[in-house]
């Protein structure tokens, strides 16, 4: 990864995360809505759940920005898994994952040359 991000401001660190999910919604062309959230008081590093028609992930604000990154690619492949069922990682999410990974890595690419 070529973003240097060591010792990060915790809002800055938070925005550019924001900013990804947004590229990554895009880039993936996803339709439904998608609400990510932080939170302090979590036991997981990253929370997927579907309610009323909208994707919610949570992530641990605590955590560090590629801590970060990788719980957020993880529960966007929960997003696009059709056949989600709770706390499953089925073929289809590996798919998913894959794609949303890949997706990322055109993000990193074009972030390091505006470094």
């Amino acid at each position: 990864m070529s973003v240097i991000l060591s010792g990060m401001r915790y809002e800055d660190k938070i925005s550019k995360i924001k900013e990804l999910a947004r590229f990554l919604i895009n880039e993936l062309n996803i339709k439904d809505r998608i609400i990510v959230r932080f939170c302090d008081r979590m036991v997981y590093r990253g929370s997927y759940s579907y309610i009323r028609r909208k994707h919610y992930i949570t992530l641990n604000k605590k955590d560090n920005y590629y801590t970060l990154v990788d719980s957020l690619i993880h529960e966007i492949a929960h997003c696009l898994d059709v056949n989600f069922t709770r706390n499953e990682h089925s073929r289809e999410w590996g798919t998913q994952f894959a794609k949303v990974y890949r997706a990322y890595l055109k993000w990193d690419k074009i972030h390091s040359l505006s470094n």
